[in-house]
């Protein structure tokens, strides 16, 4: 994940990972965050090597970065009541994801490690992420200011939304939340193992022949 193919590739993969690491960190925390970002860029290496040719060799950060990214899709989703403006920021980070798998097919990417940093950061943060809700305050005395919007004969109260992030105590998750949880790592866990299986055997090859071509990205 440390190795990159030429600056322009650690510059581009260094432009997206320091905002979207920190907002991450931020809302959930450095080991968490580490967790993920650790556990989707070493997936996304064995699932590459599981299915390509031996020849060649996946280097960069874009598979941890896709993790962080299913990460900040699962927490839009968790907190789809509050966030304002949800389905434009859904589709943004849709719209990059398929703009970069787009791009993927005509350059040396490396579109199966983007893609299973995705599911597994995705899992991952399901699992190890803390129980956080997003609430969203409307009191002035927070900071919140009222502004009066004249609109014909009548006027409209529009108020500046505060969002806080408050962290609840794992033991207040209910057996719902629990299961999820299990059940995601437990994915993971597999996943990995077939991956890793599969890697040593070498028979991916074989079942997924689109795969094969140099991934660099």
């Amino acid at each position: 994940m440390a190795l990159h193919s030429v600056l322009v590739h650690l510059v581009m993969n260094l432009a997206f990972q320091q905002p979207a690491v920190a907002f991450v960190e931020r809302e959930s925390g450095v080991l968490p965050t580490l967790v993920v970002y650790l556990a989707a860029g070493t997936f996304g290496f064995a699932a590459s090597a599981a299915v390509t040719d031996a020849v060649y060799m996946s280097v960069g950060a874009s598979g941890a970065l896709y993790g962080i990214m299913a990460v900040m899709f699962v927490s839009l989703v968790q907190n789809w009541d509050v966030v304002e403006r949800l389905w434009r920021q859904m589709e943004k980070m849709v719209g990059e994801m398929l703009v970069w798998s787009t791009i993927a097919v005509f350059a040396a990417i490396d579109q199966v490690a983007h893609a299973g940093g995705f599911l597994v950061g995705g899992l991952v943060g399901v699992a190890v992420m803390p129980n956080t809700v997003v609430r969203v305050l409307h009191d002035a005395a927070v900071g919140d200011e009222e502004e009066e919007v004249g609109l014909g004969e009548g006027k409209v109260v529009a108020r500046s939304a505060t969002y806080v992030v408050e962290t609840r105590p794992m033991c207040d998750l209910l057996i719902v939340g629990w299961v999820v949880r299990v059940a995601a790592l437990g994915i993971a866990v597999t996943l990995a193992w077939l991956v890793v299986t599969t890697a040593v055997e070498g028979t991916g090859r074989d079942t997924c022949p689109w795969c094969n071509g140099p991934g660099i990205y």
